[in-house]
């Protein structure tokens, strides 16, 4: 009786154990899947952020390019664009 109740209690200690091992082992997994979600969530904040900057960037390059436009063709002061067709004969001319 006593070899028996010690094969039972092993059985219980050894499923015991790959029930510890199986929760381990989920626990693991739970926490490398918000290591990763946390690491894409940081990519995608500095994708945004870099294409903010980017933005900025072209921005003043265009900004810069209206600015050197107007002083080189209308030193004066005058409003130049395109979209004015009396100053635009007028320089023609």
């Amino acid at each position: 009786m006593n070899s028996r109740g010690g094969k039972n209690q092993r059985k219980e200690e050894k499923r015991k154990e790959e029930k510890r091992k199986k929760e381990n082992r989920r626990e693991k997994k739970k926490d490398d899947q918000r290591r990763s979600e946390k690491i894409r969530e940081e990519k995608e904040s500095e994708e945004r952020v870099r294409r903010k900057k980017l933005q900025a960037r072209e921005k003043v390059e265009k900004s810069q390019n209206t600015l050197f436009f107007q002083r080189f063709v209308a030193p004066e002061g005058r409003k130049v664009g395109l979209l004015k067709p009396r100053v635009r004969s007028h320089l023609a001319g």
